[in-house]
């Protein structure tokens, strides 16, 4: 997954390859307004596991999201869980933060 540049926004929406549309809309973005920067979504959570988080831990931890979007630091190796309005779930892990590269697990849709 990379977040690349819109032209006048300072919101970049994830984009992943290969393309799916299981990303699409708010699911993941890169703030670039926030300082510091950090990942946002709608259903985003941090992980702050050692080991990568299951399908249950995830959705766990998204269900106990009490508040609005949520945001996670960018930081090679910070991992976060989301999902979308399409009912995505999953999870990705920071690789390199210039420029902003994640690898993502997607459970289901």
């Amino acid at each position: 997954m990379t977040f690349p540049s819109q032209p006048g926004s300072d919101t970049h929406p994830v984009a992943a390859t290969p393309a799916t549309a299981l990303l699409a809309g708010e699911a993941l973005y890169l703030c670039g307004a926030c300082s510091p920067q950090v990942i946002g979504g709608e259903l985003l959570v941090p992980w702050s596991g050692t080991k990568p988080p299951t399908p249950d831990q995830c959705g766990s931890a998204l269900t106990a999201q009490t508040s609005g979007p949520g945001y996670v630091p960018l930081r090679v190796g910070q991992m976060g869980c989301f999902s979308s309005d399409a009912g995505t779930v999953g999870y990705f892990t920071v690789l390199t933060t210039s420029p902003l590269s994640a690898s993502a697990i997607i459970w289901h849709a």
